[in-house]
């Protein structure tokens, strides 16, 4: 992002510090930025991963944000988000319609697969993964 200064998210220290242990820090760089205008070409990325974000973003929004994730990623690239089963106060699902809305974006073999954390409750949440049809 043209004229943008470096920033680090203080939740990002103790990851970049792994990073920097693991000798890759040199190949990874976050940017804080929009979901819905995401601000790299078509087709650019292998990957995109979102936690606990996505379920975040205002209902009205969420579509937008999808296809934006969608758009920068590589054909026969992986979405692959981690989201809670469901909150009815902000109208998130993991179920067949989200499935068919993400393949309906173009995503493929859209899968969920559910996971138990215990932190800060024991709860259920799901790894959602897709790849970007060709």
């Amino acid at each position: 992002m043209s004229g943008s200064r470096p920033w680090v998210e203080p939740l990002w220290r103790p990851l970049l510090k792994m990073l920097s242990l693991r000798g890759v820090s040199d190949r990874v760089e976050f940017r804080r930025g929009d979901a819905c205008n995401i601000p790299y070409p078509d087709n650019y990325f292998d990957k995109v991963i979102a936690s606990f974000a996505v379920h975040t973003i205002p209902y009205k929004r969420r579509d937008r944000a999808f296809k934006e994730m969608i758009r920068v990623l590589k054909p026969g690239g992986t979405l692959a988000l981690l989201e809670p089963k469901s909150d009815r106060w902000i109208k998130w699902y993991v179920n067949e319609d989200l499935r068919r809305k993400l393949e309906g974006m173009g995503l493929k073999d859209v899968k969920f697969h559910p996971i138990t954390i215990t932190y800060p409750k024991r709860r259920t949440v799901y790894v959602i993964i897709g790849v970007k049809g060709d």
